[in-house]
This record gives structure tokens, C-alpha cells and sequence, in this order.
């Protein structure tokens, strides 16, 4: 309407007052530019524009004087314009009911009236037609008033569809048709009225599923139904809930009712008998031959079906609730009649398709709201029920329409290539039939040719040629087929047993609901697979099943269309519905998702052979058919074969020559697990069998990295929906349908360290637990499947605890934990509570009373530690030992809980009441792995160990816990507040799910994984950048994160700014961004400011400036504005990790970095000093300086001797241990070693110096006996490290003191033995797995070590901790320690 268009004015009186309102709104509205509808209903706050639409058409009256008001002013008049409309509109008379309902008045017109044969009298047919539509007309404007807020509601559609269906009766079809009978003409008059009263009726009982909510999950019933339809609508949906942008208005209303119309299409119950019923009983039919006769539920069900099928099923009369060729009313009376159903029900389906229903026009209309430029819906609505116009034209329906929006024309034309296509297989079905040779004379095509862009008042098109967006057939053709989509093969394999699949439990619901009466038949379910090579020498892989097999329809509109279901065909959805509504309910649940799995067949085919016969409705013959494709695209003809076979398909793929053909039974193996229909595969000499509802066992090959592994003792289970669940010996893993796939979305249960795959368990989700959403591939579930998985498996404890007792072992429960710690917790908590106890290698652990801590085996049971592990073990946390460091308090409560505590202490439990009872998850929550794991290194046992501050001192690690064990990371704190860890605040924990950005922001090298910043630690501004630059986040909402978990945070406060690549450069010490500085008081090296703006290519003074932002200190000196290359490798300076830290640029620069310049630039080491005091860099005097570097000075100037950072600063002297080890490493004598040192102005001991180190006195210098890590010459060397230096290195502890001495360091006071104590031995090592280590010096000694080496030794723990200290070792107060960590042990 807008643009100039003129009103509608079909409904306006010939004159009166309220002919002259409406002459007053229309000259106001062309009078200010003819503004759009929407424009108008916004100004007035009506939600929908058509409501604008009836005003001006006189439709619809406005309220009152206000709205009315409101309506001259939208429309751009004045206060005069008002006062003159108001005036008028109290002058117009109150409208005066209708006698008779326009419906009514319509029926009572009708074409079809007058095709009645004339020897029959229809009067008391159309008199019962006419209060029907009373009654009809009745029930829709109530269902209607019900829908105001639609705004797709079309009230207008069932006087439409009535109108197409007179004048199609008027056309040349009439003088064929001038037969009917009275039941004839009253079906094609009321069909109409029917049909749209019963979608409303529909649609207004399903409104409570909230339509509009399209976010929502978890429903049940009929949202359930909804939310599974709009999952695969999400293009529309994110659209309906993208946010507002300033270039488009929302379409959330737009789009969400247009999805419900199409869900409601498509909705099984609405073809259900049982709503014909409801439908039927409302209209209160009072005449008896309409009631029980003409509009019988069953025969208006087939009407109502008929308009919704596809093409292919229009002539189809074997489905069910297909309408018949002819049926006989009235039988033996003397009005006895003849019904040709098929004939009316395609004379009503060609009419229908005329009317243009709004909401069946093809999508890309819908898919034009929400975006700039979107489709007005209200001149959609328009063009649908006036301007377009079908016009005969010779023997063609041309469709004529101005269109206002280019998605309006291409919709109209792509509707008129489906009427086309619906007239032609009309008249190609009518066949040899009389009844049916009427249909010859619809018209015999369609086309839009006069479909076209609408113009302005101008005569300007309202709108250009426009392009669409378009994908190229054959490539997505080729991709669908190919491995670069799918990487597997053997898909093609799973896809036939998916299809067969399908067939057999279509057949076994079908018949399940016959059954319940007289039909009573044996039928099993069976899928064979045979590979060979044919008389012809091809080699084919044949897929066999006896389920319902293919009709035409199915094997033309379904099978070979891509992306076409068989559960979207009306047919399907009309049976299922009666499946829904027996008693009980037959279930069924497709295996079908995507409809484009028969392409896959192509990977490994080039020709596809089908023979398929359908399962007989009626107990009559189907014919056998077969086709053969030899590729998308293909053209193929159905035969009808002469031979008899039993009802199902036979799916052949003849395998291309030129590729190694892949064996069905292999690819059977490797992902079926459970087969719902006895399954047999054959290959040359292989042979395998999968029974029904029975796991068949597999054990992976090395060599291969994913398919089904499930193997040894098994317990099967299942419940009443089809749900099932395998307890193991080995292996495990999820199913769906009895195909191994992998759950993508990795909680609860599927938390874990194994990518999802649990151990001890298959889990098939079949039936009513079918996932929702798999991956195209099928090879994983996009759904969240933890919930109703670990459903399953709670249900199936009992049955483990009953007959699979020999499973519960704690080396088979800790391989269960390791892939999924909560499913070692439930199993744990089961056998707990029903007593069940757990096998260890020597006993049973009672696990009702001490429940499972996985590092037991060491912290109590030692004797049941790795030595007695069975050949074939693999490593699990029970057989992997975390060392002595453990938490006193752990250690006291699992001696504790197992009866183990030694005897001084057992006093201190008496009258505490039971202890907490451990679980499998605690020893991911209590251990820890300290260092870097890299992110795509597999995690295993080896790398835990106790940490006996980590759940306290480092969050990231109760997030990571969290991540693994499938909880939120608060009740993850919460635990290890239970588990006696105090410290830690859970309150400072999310409640919900951990999240990827806090993760990532906890550990130091933004991996989620190990290592984790310590709340000590303050986290460089360098690192929060990084992730906010991953994530896309605000540093201050990162920065309030780190709080929040009690990290310390940088001082000063950065900009507001986003920060980008570039800035993030300059936080970090080099260009990787994987080192970033730490806050520091003294000032950053201004070889950081040159090397920045040397890899940014900026200046060093806009470094300075940005680096200031963040509150570092940066010195002012002369440093070149904008570096060169040679600047570069002039401030190329290398520090070590701890090094950068405490340099201090104020101080002289180390000569290591002058000797690495002069070799970079192949300059004097004096004229690197030179250029750089030319910076204002301090140097060393170039007059100390040697001309040139010589093999070695590097492994010289270099703290560990090796030739790289950190560096000796020139003003500190040389530890003569740390010069010995310098000048032995260089190769040097220590005279020469000192006397080059000299030569760069180092500080070196006086001699007279010992021999050069030889590798075993090196040895000597370092903590533990490697390089690196030397000992500290400013210390006294403990004893302890004498001690070990006997075992080491095999001389004796006086010996080792002498050599140590000789280099400068201080060993105890004292005599010192020629041979170690043994009890020292014993002291200082522990048991670790299979072999002794060391105590670390620089570690308290625990409380368990200490407990573990005096009973060891026959000696009281106080004594053990008296020797330890006089051998250097740090060891706590003993009744202090046993006190603290007596009162945190968890009691319950």
C-alpha cells in the first residue's frame, strides 16, 4: 500500500457516513506520502500491520474515537483530520449482525451445487452443508480469536481455497464433472472450511507450548516434538534472536510463528484419527447422512491428509488413509450415492495449491525478515490475498502479481514451479482410468511469467534485479560424497546398516500395532551384508533386509532425493500418529537425521542397484521393483520385476575398481556393537554373527585409534525404553542405535581424561534415549547425553553389584575413574552402600567404611603395591605412585580409614565417629601435576603427584578438576573443603560450569592444562592481555576474575582500550607472547624497548609511552628513534628466566652481551661497548675490554657453563666452585679460565686453583647429581648430600667432603664417616613404584615418610625426625604436625 498504491475498496458501503470515513482516512494517507503499513502500526502500537490493513479496507472498524485519532495521526493528518474523522465516525450506524455467515453465504452459492446430476436432489445436502459451515465458520473465529497475535494467521484462507475451488470448477473441467452427487458436491464445498478450521483448531491447542520461545530446552510432549524441529531450523532461529542492530528491525515474532505454522504441518497428532474426531464433534452435525456417512472421521482424515502429500504419493492408493478411486454411501437406500475420493481429493489438492496458502509459499520469504531490507509482511499478505491473480490462459495457469520485495517474486515463482510440477503428475498419474480422465482437462501447466516487480506512483520499479546466492550442485555433490567431509570410508558401510535399520523397525511397529488385533504373524527383524564378486567378475557389497521395503513414491521422492526423510513424508507422519494413540503407545524413533547418507554410498560405488519390495497394507500383492543410479544427478526408471520375494530391500554397491575395497565385515566389527535385528556380514572366509540385544565383544588392535573396544568378562543390562548398558572387564565406550560413537559434548560422566571414551561400561542409547543431534558423519553426538547416560548406568549398578563382582577390582575402578572419575565415584558410592567390597591384590577393601582413595595402594595397603602388579597391567593411579609429599592429614586418613595408623596414635581416632569416605575423584582433587603439560601431550598416571598445597594455592587446578570430574568447579572447592583442605573459600568458585576463558586466564602458559599461576604469584599484565586478546574480553573484567579466585593482580590500572597483537608485543619479552613480564620495580631493559620497535616497526618512544600505560619504568636514554637491523643485534640481549627479573638496567651491562653483539655484527667487542655507551647503555670500560671473543668466553661468562643466559653480572666475583665448573665446561685450565675472565673486567677467586673438574667431581657440585642445580657456595653442604654422594657416586662421605672442600665449599663440622650409616640410607630415600628415590633437601620431609622409615627401622618417629635434621633435611615438630594434621582428618 505504501508508494501510491490505491485501497483496496471492495468492502467499503456505496455510501453513508462510514463511506465517507474512509473516503477522509484515504485522502489523508495519500495525501502524506502513502506510508508503509508497518510505519503506521508502529506508530499506533499495533503489533501487526494487517490490522492497519483492515482499517483502511473497511474491514475491521477502529474501537473507539481514541484508536481512531491515533489512526488519522499515523496516517500524517492533523487535529482537524481528527476532529472531522470523529465527527463522522459518530455518525456511522452500529454494523448489524449477519443472518448468515459469509461462510455459509458462500456454501450456499457454490458451483458445485449445480454440477450435481440432475437426477438427484441435492436440496437437503446443501441445507446440511450450510449449517455445517455456520457451525464451522463458529469454531474457526473462536480457534482464530485465540491466534490475534499471529501473524500468520490468514483468516481469509478457507473463503480463498473456497473460491479456487468454484472457479476451478468453472473452467473446462465443469463439463466433465456434471455428475456429482450430493456427498460429491458437499466435500468439495466443505473440504475447505474443514481444513482450515482444523489447522487453527490445531494451532490454538498448541499455543501453550510457548511458540515464540525458541531458546528453551527440556520440554516434554509436544515442545519436545517442537524443540527437536527448531534445532533443525537453527539458521532461522539465531536469526530470530539476533540481537538488534540499527540497519533491521527484530523478526522474533515474524519468524517464530512462521516456524510454529510449519511445525504444526508437520505434527504427527494433527493427522491422528482422534483429532478428526474432536474436529467432527465440535461442529455438533445434526443431519445423520453428513454425520455418520458423508463427513464420517475416517474419510474426512483422507480429505484432510490429501492436501499435504508430496507429488510422488498423490495417485497412490495403497497407503493408508489414501483416498479411493470410488466408494458407495448409502448402500441399498434409495439415496444411495457414489464417492470418487481420489478424484475430489486432486481436484481439491490443484485448488488448494491456487489459493497460496501464506505460510506454504517456499522459505526464502521467511528467510527475508531480520535483515536490512526485509519482506513486509503485510504486503505479503496482500499480494498473497488480492493482487495475485491466476489468469487461464489457452491451456496454462499463468500467475500474475506486482510484487513489493524481490524474495516476494522469487518465492511466486519458485510456488509456480510446484503447481507446475503438481499439474503434470497429476495428469500422468490419471492412466487408463475413466473416473480419472476427467483430471485431462485442468489446466496443463503453470508458470509465473507474469510475476514482476510492483512499481512506484513514478512508474519506477520498487526494486532491481537482484542476485542470489547459490551453491554449485556438483561440487557439493562431490563433497557430500567424499572424504573430505566425512574422512572415513567405511561411513558409506554404516550408512547401509543405518537405512536397513530404519526399514526393520518401521516393519516391527507397523507390525505391532496390527497385531493387537486379528493379524497375528511371526516376523523377526534380519540384516545380512555379503561381499563378493558377481558372475561378471564386479565386486559388490550387498545390504539385505526384510523390513518394509520401498514403494515408487518412497524409492523416487525419498531415497533418491538428498536431504528428503521418509519421517517427513505425510504418509509416515499419519501412521505414526496412529501409533502414538494406540494403547499402550507403539513407540518408534528414526534413525534417519539427515537424509543425505545415500550419497555416502558413492565413496566406495559407482552404480547402485535396489530391489525392494514394500510390506502390503492391505494383504495385497505389491509389485517388486528395482532401480539402478549410477550417480547424483542420474536419471534411473523403476522396473516392476515378475519374480515374487518376501517383503524388504537389497541395497548392492558395486565397488570402484580402481580403490582397495573396504571389508564390510571389518567395518562391522569396528562399529556395531549391539545389533537391534539379528546381523550377519560375509567376506570371502570372514563370517561374523551380531544376535539381537547383544553386545558382540571386540578388542581394539594397537594400530588402530578409535572404534569400538569392549572386551572380556561382561554384565549385560537394559531397561523397559531400550536403553541398555554393558558393564566390561576392558574397554568401553558410548553407543547409539548400537553404533560406536563419541560424545562431543564432554560432562558429567563423559568428563574425564580420555576424550570421552569411558572404560567398564557401554552405554547404548537407543529408543526413547536416542540423542537428538549426531554429527553428519554419524561418528559423534552433538547432544548433552551425560545426563540420561549416567541415568542408565545408576539404574545398571545393581546389576553389577549382583553379578559382576569379579569386575569390581580397584585396578579395574581405577582405569574406570582415569576415563571417567564420576563413574568411579558412583560405582565407588554403589558397592559402599550395598557392601560390596573391592578386590586388591592381596584382600578385599570394605569400602562401606573407607571408600576409595586410588593412591591407597601406598598411603596404607603397602602391601599391595606395584611389585605384585599382573603381567598385562597397564599404569593407573592404584599402581602409580605420587610420591612421599602427600598432605599429613591425607595420609593420617587413609591409614586411618584402613586400620593402618600406627600404634602411639590410634588413641587420637578412639570415640570420632566415622571417617569420610574417600572417593575415586579425591585423588584427582588432592594430587596435582606441577609441571608444564604441553596441549597436545596425552596426560597419564606418571605425571600426578602429591602437591600438598595445590587445591588451596592454585584455582586453575579446581577448575581443571572440575573440567575432569564433571562438576561445577564450587562443588569442587566444597569438596576439598570436606577433605579437610581449610583454606580454600568455595563461595570464590563458580557455581556452574567452568568456562574455557577462565581456564585459560589460571594457567601460565594459556593451555587450560598444567602449569597453574599460584595466588602468591602476581600474573603479569602480559598474560591477561593474551587472553583477552583470545577471548575477546576487557583486561579490568579479567583482572576482577583473578580476584575473585584471590590471585594478586598488577599494580596501576590499564587502559580501558581494547588491546591488539601489536600492544600485546610489548608486555612480553619476546615476540611469541608466551613470556610475559612481571611486574618489577626497577626500570625494563631498554634492550626490550629497541627490540619492540624493532618487530613492530614502530618507535622506541611510542614503546616507552604504551609500556608507561601499564605502569613499568622505562629509563630515558638516547636510543635510536627507529632501530636498525644492526640495532637489533646490538640489543639482542638474552636473560635467563629468574634473570629477567632481577635485572637492573641501571647497573653495567653483563660482557656476555657485548661477546654475543660482536659476534652477531662482526665488529671489536670495544665498538659494541662503544656504540652502546653511545645509548646510554652502561657498559664495562672498552679499555678492559678483549678485541675480540674467543671459542669458550660464553661457556665462561655464563652461570652454568653451558653458554646461555642467565649470566655472571660483572660486579659480583665468581664462586670458585661455580669458576671450576665454568672453566671445565669451556675446556679450560682455571688459570686460563681466570685469566680471560679478567681480561673482561670479571671478578675471579685467587689461586692457587685446583686441577680442571673432571665429570664425576661435577657431579659432586650439583644438588642432584646432574648438571645444573649446583650447590650454593655461600651454604654448608648437608650431610645428606654426602650420604647420597656414596651411593652416587661410589666414595665414601669423608672422600666426597674433601673434594668439596678443594672447591671452595663448606661441608659440616666435625668427623665426617668413611662409610654411610645405612639407617641414613633408609632415611633419606622412599619407595616409588619400583625403585627408591632421594628425599628432596629442599622440601620438608612429610609425616608419612617419617611414619613409614620408623617402623621400618624399629625406631620411634621422633628420633627418625631428630637423625633427618642433624642430616640437613627440613623436618617439622612431630607432635605439632601429628596434631594439625589429626584435627583436619575429614570425619563424616
Amino acid at each position: 500500500m505504501a508508494g501510491g498504491h490505491r485501497i483496496d475498496r471492495t468492502a467499503w458501503p456505496e455510501d453513508g457516513p462510514y463511506r465517507r470515513l474512509l473516503e477522509l482516512l484515504d485522502g489523508v494517507h495519500r495525501d502524506n506520502g502513502g506510508k508503509s503499513l508497518r510505519e503506521i502500526a508502529a506508530a499506533m502500537n499495533l503489533a501487526s500491520a494487517s490490522r492497519v490493513n483492515d482499517f483502511l479496507r473497511g474491514r475491521r472498524r477502529p474501537v473507539d474515537d481514541q484508536q481512531l485519532a491515533l489512526l488519522v495521526k499515523a496516517l500524517g493528518g492533523g487535529e482537524d483530520d481528527v476532529r472531522a474523522a470523529v465527527r463522522l465516525y459518530g455518525q456511522v450506524p452500529v454494523a448489524k449482525t449477519v443472518a448468515r455467515s459469509p461462510w455459509a453465504e458462500h456454501v450456499s452459492e457454490h458451483i458445485a451445487w449445480e454440477l450435481v446430476d440432475e437426477q438427484r436432489d441435492a436440496s437437503a445436502f446443501r441445507d446440511a452443508t450450510i449449517d455445517i459451515a455456520e457451525r464451522l465458520g463458529r469454531l474457526s473465529g473462536t480457534a482464530e480469536a485465540a491466534l490475534d497475535d499471529d501473524l500468520w494467521l490468514d483468516a481469509e484462507l478457507a473463503v480463498r481455497f473456497a473460491k479456487r475451488t468454484d472457479w476451478l470448477l468453472r473452467t473446462p473441467l465443469a463439463e466433465f464433472l456434471r455428475d456429482l452427487s450430493p456427498a460429491e458436491a458437499a466435500l468439495l464445498v466443505l473440504v475447505p472450511l474443514l481444513h482450515h478450521t482444523h489447522m487453527v483448531k490445531t494451532l490454538a491447542g498448541l499455543r501453550d507450548i510457548a511458540p515464540l520461545d525458541l531458546g528453551a530446552e527440556g520440554g516434554e510432549g509436544a515442545r519436545r516434538e517442537y524443540e527437536t524441529f527448531l534445532r533443525g531450523q537453527r539458521e532461522l532461529v539465531d536469526r530470530a534472536q539476533a540481537r538488534t542492530l540499527p540497519d533491521r528491525d527484530p523478526a522474533t515474532t515474524e519468524i517464530g510463528w512462521w516456524l510454529f505454522h510449519r511445525w504444526v504441518a508437520r505434527y504427527p497428532q494433527a493427522y491422528a484419527l482422534g483429532a478428526v474426531h474432536a474436529l467432527l464433534s465440535g461442529i455438533e452435525i445434526a443431519d445423520h447422512r453428513m454425520r455418520d456417512e458423508v463427513l464420517d472421521a475416517k474419510t474426512v482424515q483422507r480429505f484432510l491428509a490429501a492436501l499435504r502429500l508430496d507429488l510422488s504419493e498423490l495417485g497412490d492408493t495403497d497407503r493408508k488413509n489414501a483416498p479411493q478411486f470410488e466408494t458407495v454411501l448409502f448402500a441399498g437406500e434409495p439415496h444411495e450415492q457414489r464417492v470418487r475420493e481420489l478424484l475430489i481429493g486432486q481436484i481439491l489438492t490443484v485448488a488448494y495449491a491456487l489459493t497460496l496458502d501464506l505460510v506454504r509459499l517456499p522459505d526464502i520469504v521467511v528467510r527475508h525478515l531480520g535483515i536490512p531490507h526485509p519482506v513486509d509482511l503485510g504486503e505479503l499478505r496482500e499480494t498473497v490475498s488480492s493482487r495475485a491473480k491466476w489468469v487461464l490462459q489457452s491451456d496454462c495457469l499463468v500467475l500474475r502479481a506486482d510484487c513489493h520485495h524481490a524474495a516476494e517474486l522469487e518465492g511466486l515463482r519458485q510456488y509456480a514451479s510446484q503447481v507446475d510440477a503438481l499439474l503434470h503428475t497429476i495428469r500422468q498419474g490419471c492412466g487408463d482410468h475413466s473416473t480419472m480422465q476427467v483430471l485431462t482437462r485442468l489446466p496443463s501447466r503453470a508458470s509465473a511469467d507474469d510475476v514482476r516487480p510492483g512499481t512506484n506512483d513514478d512508474g519506477r520499479l520498487l526494486f532491481q534485479r537482484v542476485s542470489r546466492f547459490r551453491l554449485d550442485e556438483r561440487r557439493v555433490q562431490d563433497l557430500l560424497m567424499g572424504e573430505q567431509l566425512y574422512q572415513d570410508r567405511g561411513l558409506a558401510i554404516r550408512e547401509l546398516y543405518q537405512n536397513a535399520l530404519d526399514a526393520c523397525r518401521y516393519r516391527r511397529a507397523r507390525h505391532a500395532y496390527r497385531s493387537r488385533g486379528d493379524w497375528l504373524d511371526e516376523w523377526n527383524g534380519r540384516i545380512h551384508f555379503t561381499q563378493g564378486v558377481d558372475e561378471n567378475g564386479r565386486a559388490y557389497l550387498e545390504c539385505r533386509d526384510n523390513g518394509i521395503g520401498m514403494t515408487e513414491s518412497v524409492l523416487t521422492e525419498v531415497f533418491s532425493q538428498a536431504g528428503a526423510r521418509f519421517t517427513d513424508t505425510t504418509e509416515f507422519l499419519i501412521e505414526s500418529a496412529d501409533w502414538k494413540n494406540a494403547d499402550p503407545p507403539i513407540p518408534f524413533h528414526a534413525n534417519s537425521r539427515f537424509g543425505i547418507g545415500v550419497l555416502s554410498y558413492f565413496m566406495i560405488a559407482d552404480e547402485i542397484e535396489v530391489v525392494t519390495r514394500p510390506l502390503d497394507r492391505g494383504h495385497r500383492s505389491n509389485p517388486t521393483l528395482m532401480v539402478s543410479i549410477f550417480g547424483p544427478g542420474h536419471l534411473f526408471h523403476i522396473e516392476h520385476l515378475p519374480t515374487d520375494r518376501s517383503p524388504g530391500t537389497s541395497v548392492k554397491l558395486y565397488l570402484r575398481e580402481s580403490e582397495d575395497a573396504l571389508s564390510c565385515v571389518e567395518e562391522l566389527r569396528r562399529f556395531l556393537g549391539i545389533a537391534e535385528f539379528r546381523t550377519t556380514a560375509e567376506h570371502e572366509a570372514q563370517r561374523e554373527t551380531w544376535e539381537s540385544g547383544v553386545l558382540r565383544p571386540r578388542a581394539r588392535p594397537s594400530w588402530e585409534t578409535d572404534g569400538l573396544d569392549a572386551h572380556g568378562k561382561l554384565v549385560p543390562w537394559k531397561d523397559d525404553d531400550g536403553g541398555q548398558v554393558v558393564w566390561c572387564e576392558k574397554g568401553g565406550g558410548l553407543l547409539v542405535d548400537g553404533i560406536y560413537v563419541k560424545p562431543s559434548v564432554r560432562r558429567g560422566v563423559f568428563a574425564g581424561l580420555e576424550d570421552g571414551t569411558l572404560y567398564g561400561a557401554v552405554v547404548n542409547l537407543t529408543g526413547a534415549h536416542a540423542p537428538e543431534q549426531i554429527s553428519v558423519d554419524r561418528r559423534k553426538v552433538l547432544s548433552d547425553v551425560s545426563d540420561q547416560s549416567e541415568k542408565l548406568l545408576v539404574s545398571a549398578l545393581s546389576e553389577l553389584i549382583s553379578t559382576g563382582r569379579d569386575l569390581l577390582d580397584v585396578c579395574w575402578l581405577s582405569n574406570v575413574a582415569w576415563a571417567s572419575p564420576r563413574l568411579g565415584d558412583l560405582i565407588s558410592e554403589a558397592s559402599a552402600e550395598s557392601s560390596a567390597g573391592l578386590m586388591t591384590r592381596e584382600g578385599t577393601v570394605d569400602v562401606a567404611h573407607t571408600g576409595c582413595l586410588l593412591q591407597d595402594s601406598y598411603l596404607a595397603l603397602e602391601g599391595d603395591r606395584v611389585e605384585q602388579r599382573s603381567e598385562g597391567e597397564g599404569l593407573n593411579f592404584w599402581n602409580v605412585d605420587f610420591g612421599p609429599y602427600v598432605s599429613d592429614h591425607v595420609a593420617i586418613w587413609r591409614m586411618a580409614a584402613h586400620g593402618r595408623l600406627p600404634d602411639f596414635m590410634k588413641e587420637s581416632v578412639v570415640g570420632r565417629g566415622r571417617l569420610r569416605r574417600a572417593r575415586p575423584s579425591d585423588t584427582f582433587l588432592l594430587g596435582g601435576i606441577s609441571r608444564y603439560v604441553q596441549p597436545d601431550r596425552r596426560v597419564s598416571p606418571n605425571d600426578w603427584a602429591w602437591e600438598r598445597k595445590s587445591v588451596e594455592r592454585f584455582p586453575g587446578h579446581v577448575l581443571w578438576v572440575a573440567l575432569l570430574t564433571g562438576v561445577t568447579p564450587r562443588e569442587v572447592a566444597q569438596r576439598a573443603v570436606d577433605v579437610g583442605v581449610e583454606e580454600i573459600q568455595p563461595e570464590r568458585f563458580p557455581a556452574s560450569g567452568g568456562n574455557e576463558v577462565d581456564l585459560t586466564l589460571l594457567s601460565e602458559r594459556r593451555t587450560g592444562r598444567p602449569q597453574w599461576w599460584e595466588v602468591t604469584d602476581v600474573v603479569p599484565y602480559g598474560h591477561i592481555a593474551a587472553v583477552a586478546l583470545q577471548f575477546g574480553c576487557g583486561l579490568r573484567d579479567l583482572m576482577s576474575r583473578l580476584e575473585r579466585y584471590g590471585h594478586l593482580i598488577p599494580p596501576g590500572r590499564p587502559p580501558e582500550k581494547a588491546i591488539s597483537a601489536q600492544e600485546l608485543r610489548m608486555l612480553c619479552w619476546s615476540s611469541d607472547d608466551v613470556n610475559p613480564i612481571n611486574s618489577r620495580p626497577q626500570p625494563l631493559p631498554s634492550s626490550h624497548v629497541v627490540k619492540s620497535a624493532w618487530d613492530l616497526g614502530i618507535s622506541t618512544s611510542e614503546v616507552c609511552e604504551w609500556i608507561r600505560e601499564f605502569g613499568f619504568h622505562v629509563d630515558d636514554l638516547a636510543l635510536p628513534a627507529r632501530p636498525s637491523e644492526a640495532d637489533y643485534a646490538l640489543f639482542d640481549w638474552r636473560f635467563g628466566y629468574e634473570e629477567q627479573d632481577e635485572i637492573d638496567p641501571t647497573l653495567t651491562l653483563s660482557p656476555a652481551h657485548l661477546v654475543r653483539a660482536s659476534l652477531a655484527l662482526n665488529i671489536s667487542i670495544p665498538e659494541v661497548a662503544a656504540r652502546l655507551a653511545a645509548y646510554g647503555v652502561p657498559v664495562p670500560s672498552p679499555r678492559r675490554l678483549p678485541e675480540r671473543a674467543s671459542n669458550g668466553d660464553l661457556k665462561l661468562l655464563s652461570r652454568d657453563g653451558d653458554g646461555f643466559p642467565p649470566w655472571w653480572p660483572i660486579e659480583q666475583e665468581i664462586p670458585l666452585s661455580n669458576f671450576l665448573i665454568v672453566s671445565s665446561r669451556a675446556d679450560l685450565e682455571p688459570e686460563q679460565a681466570a685469566a680471560r675472565l679478567a681480561e673482561y673486567g670479571m671478578r675471579v677467586p685467587n689461586g692457587p686453583f685446583p686441577a680442571k673438574l673432571d665429570e664425576p667431581r661435577m657431579r659432586l657440585l650439583s644438588k642432584r647429581f646432574f648438571t645444573g642445580a649446583w650447590l650454593d657456595p655461600r651454604c654448608v653442604v648437608h650431610r645428606a648430600h654426602l650420604v647420597r654422594a656414596s651411593v652416587e657416586m661410589g666414595i665414601s662421605p669423608g672422600e666426597a667432603a674433601g673434594h668439596l672442600i678443594e672447591c671452595g665449599l663448606t661441608v659440616p663440622p666435625g668427623e665426617i664417616a668413611n662409610a654411610p650409616d645405612p639407617v641414613d640410607l633408609v632415611l633419606l630415600r622412599y619407595g616409588h613404584s619400583i625403585s627408591d628415590r632421594w628425599l628432596d633437601v629442599e622440601q620438608p620431609v612429610p609425616l608419612l615418610h617419617l611414619l613409614r622409615v620408623s617402623r621400618r627401622l624399629g625406631m620411634s618417629v621422633w628420633a627418625a625426625a631428630e637423625r633427618l635434621r642433624w642430616l640437613g633435611m627440613d623436618v617439622s615438630d612431630v607432635d605439632d604436625s601429628i596434631a594439625e594434621a589429626l584435627r583436619r582428618v575429614p570425619w563424616a
